[in-house]
């Protein structure tokens, strides 16, 4: 069986998944009883799982990202967080510069979208999921249409290129062609944020037909339709694992939001600039209610724990300048051994646009690693949602963002005494 059929099983179960629609999906798990022992007997290892999705517009015969998002799946409260990143996100490209988000995979198809998003967001990127939009209305037709509530009307006309977009305002029931308007419509004033609010708008309404028992019975036409729509590269173990564990999830339980930021005009060209900060603190908030910003750990708690802390940090760390201010190196060292943490090395890091600090352990490393990591975290006051895996360092190392002073701060406050 092809991967991706277990990609579109997530889709499902996720949205309509009961203990009846799982008999009917039966048909579609590996023949191989020895396969499925080994799908079901897979150990989680993570609480989250966060997954780039891209939709590709390939009309021009090279394709970009038309649509760009974070899924941030957490398997221990079984909810789904969806982060919406506008295509204009100016962005550090590696090896090619500053650019809209959308280009990267134009210059580097998915590996390079994915660098970018990685080193944009210091956020681990565990899977990817990419859909063309060429099928998408196959689908909706298949559901038989979706009802969605049009705030307003929508006109655009490219005579150019064929394209006629006229949908009338309010409540209606889309078919596919329509329904690929509505979700790629962008030509007034909010421009892709209006898009992007729209998109998520009709997730929603998606997921509540898929609930539908009538749904049931289309399962095998919509599986085939899908799989011309989307690659990933999750295994189908994971995949199945995935869709069985999240079957039960509620729409209470799905939250939208779009990445913060601001528009912003350079040489004639519009980007929207991320607040890399508030994303940060949006992506790794797992679920906790919302805290007044200048808000702390408390540090009287820290200072009784310290020594077990320091205790946990195995050996010494790495330190890099994340924002290119003079003497961060020099500046970190000595706040950092004042409090008994030993650093082997200090340099700068690939890109000086750090706006949140964050840590990197190295890839397939020691146990002892993510320990250290984490004390290191409690420490400086980083969530330990910022802590990631990487090729590029062998040792515990910390990136100090443009929120240095903060980090410096809570490092001297738990060392007095």
């Amino acid at each position: 069986m092809k991967i991706l059929k277990y990609i579109i099983i997530i889709i499902l179960a996720i949205s309509s998944c009961a203990a009846g629609a799982y008999v009917r999906l039966q048909s579609f798990l590996p023949d191989d009883p020895d396969d499925l022992v080994e799908i079901l007997n897979i150990p989680d290892k993570l609480s989250t799982i966060n997954i780039l999705v891209a939709g590709l517009d390939t009309s021009d015969g090279v394709g970009r990202t038309d649509s760009l998002g974070i899924a941030i799946v957490d398997i221990d409260s079984k909810k789904i967080k969806f982060m919406s990143i506008p295509r204009d996100s100016r962005v550090l490209i590696p090896k090619r510069g500053w650019d809209k988000i959308n280009h990267a995979y134009v210059f580097g198809k998915i590996e390079l979208l994915r660098e970018t998003a990685v080193q944009t967001l210091s956020l681990p990127i565990n899977y990817y999921v990419t859909f063309n939009f060429k099928t998408f209305p196959a689908i909706i037709d298949l559901l038989g249409g979706v009802t969605v509530d049009v705030e307003k009307r929508l006109v655009y006309h490219d005579y150019a290129g064929k394209l006629h977009i006229d949908i009338p305002k309010g409540v209606q029931t889309l078919d596919g062609k329509k329904a690929l308007h509505y979700v790629r419509f962008r030509h007034d004033a909010l421009a892709d944020l209006g898009r992007i609010g729209r998109q998520q708008n009709f997730i929603k309404e998606v997921t509540k037909k898929l609930r539908s028992p009538s749904i049931l019975p289309k399962i095998p036409d919509l599986i085939q339709e899908a799989v011309k729509m989307v690659n990933t590269d999750m295994s189908p173990a994971q995949a199945i694992k995935l869709a069985w564990h999240m079957k039960d999830i509620k729409e209470s339980d799905l939250e939208f939001i779009t990445a913060p930021g601001k528009a912003i005009l350079i040489g004639g060209t519009s980007y929207w600039e991320l607040d890399t900060m508030k994303i940060s603190l949006l992506l790794a908030d797992k679920y906790v209610p919302d805290q007044p910003e200048d808000s702390d750990f408390n540090y009287n708690e820290l200072r009784e724990d310290m020594p077990l802390l320091l205790s946990k940090i195995n050996g010494k760390i790495s330190i890099l300048n994340g924002d290119g201010s003079q003497g961060v190196g020099k500046r970190a060292s000595q706040v950092f051994q004042n409090i008994g943490i030993d650093v082997g090395l200090t340099a700068n890091a690939k890109h000086f646009d750090y706006h949140s600090s964050c840590i990197m352990i190295p890839k397939r490393g020691k146990l002892e690693d993510r320990e250290s990591a984490e004390a290191l975290a409690a420490l400086c006051g980083i969530n330990k949602k910022l802590i990631s895996e990487s090729n590029s360092t062998s040792s515990v190392t910390i990136v100090l963002g443009k929120d240095k002073e903060k980090i410096f701060s809570n490092l001297r406050a738990v060392g007095t005494k």
